[in-house]
């Protein structure tokens, strides 16, 4: 089997209602579907996910490593090389992890649908559940409150709470959710790079 050609396809999905974190507000998502088709007939989908304030890269800016730098890397070659593959490309291109992580999707969902397995067989196979979580951006505390217990009554017991601009306002945010929850849910917390290590410390604590 080898690799014939690389597609980059850029999509855009506006969210329902902006999503504020520390780093900033997020109206839409902005990503990058990559396929990576083959002489057997076997197309491979993975997903990049840019955001500039997080890994410093765009959309536009995937694109074009995925078509000029990395698709070049990859014609020609047997998608079951893996090792080969990505060690070839970060030769060509460092950095840019959301485009190599769209390829590399692609390119495991090649290998997945040649040998009729799901990857996580291929990567040691199952150890233990992963449940989801749902987020929840930065709002006022009564509000973050009502989305948590909305969030159980849907079934998830995981609740990961967006923070990281006022540290009191913060705690007061937590305090809300998981007076609305109880005990009845797990709260993660993320501050997105938006405490000192000694302002991180004092809100944990």
């Amino acid at each position: 089997m080898k690799i014939t050609r690389v597609e980059a396809v850029p999509f855009n999905i506006p969210q329902k209602e902006p999503f504020r974190i520390a780093m900033g507000v997020i109206e839409s998502t902005m990503g990058v579907l990559a396929r990576v088709y083959t002489d057997e007939g076997i197309t491979g989908i993975g997903e990049g996910a840019p955001l500039a304030i997080v890994t410093g890269e765009t959309q536009e800016g995937v694109l074009t490593v995925i078509n000029r730098f990395i698709a070049p890397v990859l014609v020609g070659e047997d998608p079951f090389n893996i090792e080969r593959i990505e060690g070839s490309i970060n030769e060509t291109i460092s950095g840019n992890p959301s485009a190599k992580a769209a390829v590399s999707m692609a390119i495991y969902d090649v290998v997945g649908k040649a040998v009729g397995k799901p990857i996580y067989k291929l990567l040691g196979g199952y150890v233990h559940d992963v449940p989801t979580d749902i987020t929840i951006g930065i709002k006022k505390p009564e509000e973050m409150a009502s989305r948590a217990e909305e969030i159980l009554r849907n079934g998830f017991k995981i609740i990961k709470v967006k923070i990281g601009i006022n540290p009191r306002e913060d705690v007061r945010r937590v305090e809300a959710i998981r007076e609305a929850v109880k005990d009845d849910a797990i709260i993660r917390v993320d501050a997105n790079q938006g405490y000192s290590p000694i302002t991180a410390i004092k809100v944990i604590k």
